[in-house]
């Protein structure tokens, strides 16, 4: 019964008793909210999770800029190394 009156247009009412409307708005009323209340949670959870993503992503980017930093200073603290033993 109570999916009928969701899908219930208020057009369809003609010759309903007040009580009656009343109850079909109010159930009409009470499926928007949960169904808008049930899109912002999953809008939230979904940012949530691209947030975490993003994060996980500079990380991965900041480690291997660090690692191709200390990579490309090998070569010259080897050759201040070489120098250093030559004199």
């Amino acid at each position: 019964m109570m999916e009928k009156r969701e899908t219930e247009s208020l057009k369809t009412m003609k010759g309903r008793t007040n009580k009656d409307q009343r109850n079909i708005k109010s159930d009409m009323e009470k499926h928007a909210r949960e169904k808008v209340r049930s899109t912002l949670l999953f809008r939230e959870a979904r940012s949530k999770i691209e947030r975490k993503r993003i994060v996980r992503q500079r990380r991965k980017k900041a480690n291997a800029t660090e690692k191709t930093e200390r990579l490309s200073t090998i070569p010259i603290l080897v050759y201040r190394l070489k120098k250093k033993k030559q004199r």
